[in-house]
């Protein structure tokens, strides 16, 4: 692996309490925070591959994965993080 790209795990048992017709929506949202805190980078630069969100959205609106690998790779001359399924 690059200096710039990372392997991790994310749990998403803190979505367990948002309402269950949201928690798709709210698994984006969180992803979006977490990698923006762990990275130090402003939330809006985040990017979601859009195969990462067909992820999240595969059993539907109600029932997304309790946990999700990622690889980020990571740009600091641009300050932009992408976050892809490895």
């Amino acid at each position: 692996m690059a200096e710039n790209e990372f392997m991790i795990t994310i749990s998403l048992r803190d979505i367990k309490p948002v309402p269950r017709s949201r928690k798709s929506d709210a698994v984006a949202t969180f992803i979006r925070l977490y990698v923006s805190k762990k990275f130090k980078v402003d939330p809006d630069k985040v990017w979601i591959d859009p195969l990462l969100n067909e992820k999240i959205w595969e059993r539907g609106r109600k029932k997304p994965p309790s946990e999700i690998k990622a690889k980020i790779l990571r740009f600091p001359e641009e300050e932009l993080v992408e976050v892809h399924l490895p």
